[in-house]
């Protein structure tokens, strides 16, 4: 397999050129180049990767706007607006 080419190569380059360099045709590859390029790369896919239910759960508590909503919590249990505390309080233990 030869290096990616750019597009300005690729514009400057014709079509039967193209699939020369690819060891390709109109048709696709060849089983033999299939078989290849499969040893060479792998298959076309992505590896899921599983997490824990308590690292998923814990997750929902990691960025910005879950900060912003703790932040406002812990602020309205600190000054005793109990109003607003439990409305974001019972708001967001709803959540999924």
């Amino acid at each position: 397999m030869v290096p990616d080419l750019t597009w300005d190569d690729l514009k400057s380059m014709t079509t039967s050129q193209v699939f020369e360099r690819y060891a390709s045709s109109i048709k696709g590859i060849s089983s033999a180049e299939a078989k290849k390029r499969l040893d060479k790369y792998g298959y076309n896919e992505i590896t899921e990767i599983k997490k824990g239910h308590l690292k998923k759960f814990l997750g929902y508590f990691w960025g910005p706007i879950p900060w912003m909503i703790e932040t406002a919590l812990l602020l309205s249990l600190v000054i005793q607006h109990w109003e607003e505390f439990s409305i974001i309080l019972l708001k967001n233990s709803t959540k999924n």
